[in-house]
């Protein structure tokens, strides 16, 4: 007898202007196997990563720089 495990966890977040605290829509949150969207109006994404380990999200809009943060299945 054997069995199989598959381990992944999923990130639901918002994405805000810092200096505004506006929503952001449109901005790609790419993971690093490849897998990413793109967050709603209200600035809204959830995205299922596969794993247990901690990765690096990139995020990317128009008119905004480039941003990494790290997550993890306990955050």
């Amino acid at each position: 007898m054997f069995s199989i495990q598959a381990w992944s966890f999923t990130i639901s977040a918002y994405v805000f202007d810092e200096e505004n605290n506006s929503p952001i829509p449109n901005v790609s949150v790419i993971a690093p196997d490849g897998k990413g969207t793109a967050t709603d109006i209200n600035g809204f994404f959830e995205l299922k990563l596969e794993g247990t380990e901690e990765v690096e999200l990139l995020f990317k809009a128009i008119s905004y720089q480039e941003h990494k943060l790290k997550v993890g299945p306990q955050d």
